[in-house]
């Protein structure tokens, strides 16, 4: 889960400048990584990686209930619809569904900096797919459990904790 909130910290955060090299080695200029180190001894940053931590089993069950919800390329309303009600609760201060089916949430702050939060919510896999989640040791196993309810899952515990840690 560490390497998780550091990465979120990494994406969400800063505007890291990567750069790609021969077989994809990523190199991230000191001062970028300097900066993750200084920011995750900030108080408030603290608070919010201790509340993700603390609060991974509500994470796992929403990555659960939303990867059991059927939601092949172009019929994906109802998980959208799912995220969007679990997005409500969250201290959003508007959400909604676009005409092509995006869950769609603003969450003011109070400073000048825009923060994106990004996940999809279609898989490639037909309607007709069995999506139940099968647990094995730590491990969930399902078709889509990855591409893209995880990101869907880290939305919702990032807003969670922005939200419990009153970050404006």
């Amino acid at each position: 889960m560490r390497i998780l909130i550091a990465v979120c910290l990494m994406i969400v955060v800063l505007p890291l400048q990567a750069q790609i090299q021969g077989d994809a080695v990523v190199t991230i200029d000191e001062q970028y990584g300097n900066q993750v180190k200084s920011m995750t001894q900030l108080p408030q940053v603290q608070q919010i990686l201790s509340h993700i931590e603390e609060h991974d089993a509500q994470t796992l069950r929403d990555h659960i209930a939303l990867t059991e919800i059927p939601a092949p390329p172009f019929a994906e309303t109802e998980r959208a619809i799912a995220f969007r009600d679990m997005l409500s609760t969250l201290g959003v201060d508007s959400i909604w569904i676009d005409s092509v089916g995006n869950v769609l949430a603003l969450r003011k702050g109070s400073g000048s900096k825009t923060v994106v939060l990004d996940a999809h919510l279609d898989t490639v896999f037909p309607i007709e797919t069995d999506v139940t989640v099968k647990v094995k040791g730590d491990t969930l196993y399902a078709p889509g459990i990855a591409d893209d309810t995880r990101g869907l899952a880290m939305v919702l515990a990032i807003a969670r904790a922005l939200q419990e840690a009153d970050v404006k």
